[in-house]
């Protein structure tokens, strides 16, 4: 069900997904940061790079532009050439291959220097993927990836009881660290302040990232308990982690 809110939102993601940008940009600084201190040679880290839930192609960009890998695969549960006639990373030069991550064992059969994604993993059987994706690895590989924690969107999981399942920073470091040097943990909060509860709701629908369950109606009584609870403001929470394959 989730899947199919990005392609109906395809459109007004880019002005609406401004946090999901933010995190684009700081992955690729984390990247620029740690990537050169693995390797007297860049251009091998990322000679052969797996980007999971690409969607249209924002951080593709950023990789490519920053990178140059010399071989790319780009992922997505979706099809966006059924939205854009022209997929903003159809110009890229990098191979697309269109699969459930959940299920990526049964679709990956390389090892890659390089696996990366922003803003994907919460939507995806998070312990299961994390446990599999070293395999698809070389030995000294880069793991990198921007995700979301517990407390992201907390005021809509309080007032509504809707949203997905989060992990914290421990549980990604208890998740990765038998297969995984780690390199760097973090989180950093960003809040969003709207004009109406109606505009916070219609920013998470815009740009398709809300988690609420099917049938679920704003009431006007809603509306008014998030302005007056939270003052119209939705607080994501970003995780970024990056780990070197043992």
């Amino acid at each position: 069900m989730f899947a199919t809110q990005f392609v109906k939102r395809a459109r007004s993601y880019d002005s609406e997904a401004l946090v999901q940008q933010f995190m684009a940009r700081y992955l690729i600084a984390l990247l620029r940061e740690f990537a050169p201190l693995q390797s007297e040679n860049l251009a091998d880290i990322f000679s052969n790079v797996f980007e999971f839930g690409c969607a249209q192609g924002q951080y593709t960009r950023l990789l490519l532009e920053n990178f140059a890998p010399k071989k790319m695969l780009c992922n997505d549960i979706n099809d966006y050439k059924k939205v854009f006639e022209n997929p903003p990373f159809s110009d890229f030069g990098v191979e697309f291959a269109r699969f459930d991550m959940n299920d990526c064992a049964n679709f990956l059969t390389q090892q890659f220097s390089c696996i990366t994604s922003n803003a994907c993993l919460q939507w995806l059987e998070q312990r299961k993927v994390l446990a599999q994706l070293a395999t698809f690895l070389r030995p000294q590989g880069l793991l990198a990836f921007s995700t979301f924690g517990k407390r992201n969107l907390w005021q809509v999981k309080e007032l509504c009881n809707v949203g997905l399942e989060y992990l914290d920073l421990e549980e990604y470091r208890a998740l990765m660290e038998s297969k995984f040097e780690i390199l760097h943990l973090s989180a950093q909060t960003k809040t969003l302040h709207f004009n109406s509860a109606l505009k916070v709701f219609k920013h998470l629908a815009l740009s398709g990232v809300n988690g609420l369950k099917k049938g679920f109606f704003l009431k006007k009584a809603l509306l008014q308990e998030y302005s007056t609870r939270y003052d119209n403001n939705l607080e994501y929470e970003c995780v970024f982690v990056l780990g070197k394959k043992k």
